[in-house]
């Protein structure tokens, strides 16, 4: 490795050596040729200029072909180091010292001879060398890039204010548990260490009364329950939202590669699983479903939260797209109600990807059940949503639905929550029913004795 001493005494024996040569060729140069050496070293002063304003040495178009500058700024050191350019690592800090030290020791030597060139008298010693080597440019700071970041995306794509608030909080965790550092120091081994600390980190950080006054820092240095941290699939979603962000580094050039591809961690466990046929019996012989059961403490009971399930489990829709489901986007097609799961803007609808956009038959049991009733006291009411009895959460449209099913969950499914089932295992039932052919006979367990 190269080492700044070795670096300085180099650079000013080329001084000395190439200040000499550029004054003797002066000396003996036709005036014929000077204007058009005026050109020349003018274009190359600019170029050499610019790198040296602009470039982060590491090799890229900047360097190599140094915009108005002719040379090959890398090859040009690497042969007056004596060194092997091909074996040189992309950030071998000391070759990129040595790199952007002849870059201002070159362009003063030029400079110097413009000068002569232009009638001035200046000596060779006149081009002088650093004392110091200069550190690297290393780009900006983490925090320096996630808004440039969501700005250019928004006008690429469309980014929901919750997709960009994820973005802004992944990030700032990085920042407060590995330091707001150039994102060219950020290195894959960084985020190793980064992804194996998340795995330490306390998940609903703000619900827990411990933890909710602790730094990140201090979290970390707890020693905290593994049932309480985060787990693997919600770190691999932190990963990916940080390799999204240096992707797109990469993609302007600011760094060589993604530090945080190729770290996610393997996941064998489903966030939630099925609902069988005997937790079918359960949850629609349930209170809710029990057209003689009261109100009780922490539940609600409304025609809403009784269609909910069942619409869920007939059409296979997420949860979130049902609970924003409005009365205009079920219509009959051909003969057949269908209700359209579309994304507008003008109504705050939106969905998670593009396939998302669908529409889908309702099933003749649901009609059986009262759908169409249902639909036409709701309008006649003046409502607007096919769920309007359960209300839409300003981050996650779903989330008023989820945390009822949760309590509900709690008081009457007991079960449930050591099985790791929840209000989204409805989707994955109806696609494995689907998939083995079975049909909608799950909707048959469900009969007319609730509203």
């Amino acid at each position: 490795m190269l080492t700044d001493k070795q670096i300085r005494e180099t650079i000013r024996q080329y001084v000395e050596e190439a200040g000499e040569q550029f004054y003797e060729e002066h000396l003996t140069m036709d005036a014929r040729f000077r204007e058009g050496n005026i050109d020349l070293f003018e274009s190359q002063v600019s170029g050499l200029h610019h790198v040296l304003a602009h470039s982060n040495f590491s090799g890229d178009k900047n360097v190599a072909a140094g915009w108005d500058f002719d040379g090959d700024i890398q090859a040009e050191v690497g042969k007056l180091f004596g060194v092997d350019v091909s074996t040189v690592g992309r950030y071998d800090i000391q070759f990129l010292k040595a790199c952007q030290a002849w870059t201002a020791a070159t362009k003063q030597l030029y400079e110097d001879h413009l000068k002569r060139l232009h009638g001035e008298v200046v000596e060779p010693k006149r081009a002088a060398v650093p004392s110091e080597i200069p550190e690297v440019a290393k780009g900006p700071l983490v925090s320096e890039v996630v808004e440039p970041f969501l700005s250019d995306r928004s006008k690429r794509k469309d980014i929901e204010e919750r997709t960009a608030s994820g973005y802004r909080q992944f990030v700032q965790l990085f920042i407060d548990t590995m330091g707001d550092v150039p994102v060219t120091d950020v290195t894959p081994s960084m985020a190793t260490e980064w992804r194996d600390k998340l795995l330490e980190y306390p998940k609903n950080k703000t619900k827990v009364k411990a933890y909710r006054d602790c730094t990140p820092r201090q979290l970390l240095s707890m020693d905290i329950p593994p049932a309480d941290c985060l787990s693997k699939a919600t770190v691999n979603n932190h990963l990916v939202h940080l390799s999204t962000v240096f992707g797109d580094l990469v993609r302007l050039q600011t760094i060589p590669t993604n530090p945080f591809t190729g770290h996610e961690l393997k996941t064998t466990q489903q966030s939630y699983n099925q609902f069988t046929p005997s937790d079918l019996d359960l949850i629609f012989t349930s209170p809710v479903y029990m057209s003689n059961s009261d109100n009780r403490t922490g539940w609600k009971r409304t025609q809403a939260h009784w269609w909910l399930l069942s619409l869920a489990l007939s059409t296979g829709c997420r949860a979130g797209e049902l609970a924003q489901l409005r009365l205009d986007d079920v219509a009959m097609v051909d003969g057949i109600l269908t209700a359209n799961i579309v994304e507008d803007k003008a109504t705050g609808q939106r969905v998670k990807t593009a396939s998302s956009l669908r529409s889908i038959p309702i099933h003749p049991r649901l009609l059986e059940l009262g759908f169409n009733e249902y639909l036409g006291a709701l309008k006649g009411a003046g409502a607007d949503r096919v769920l309007q009895g359960i209300a839409l959460g300003s981050v996650k449209p779903v989330a008023p639905a989820s945390n009822w099913f949760d309590r509900y969950r709690q008081s009457f499914l007991q079960n449930f929550k050591a099985e790791r089932k929840t209000l989204h295992s409805t989707r994955g039932t109806f696609y494995s029913a689907a998939y083995n052919d079975v049909g909608m006979e799950i909707l048959s367990q469900a009969d007319s004795r609730g509203f």
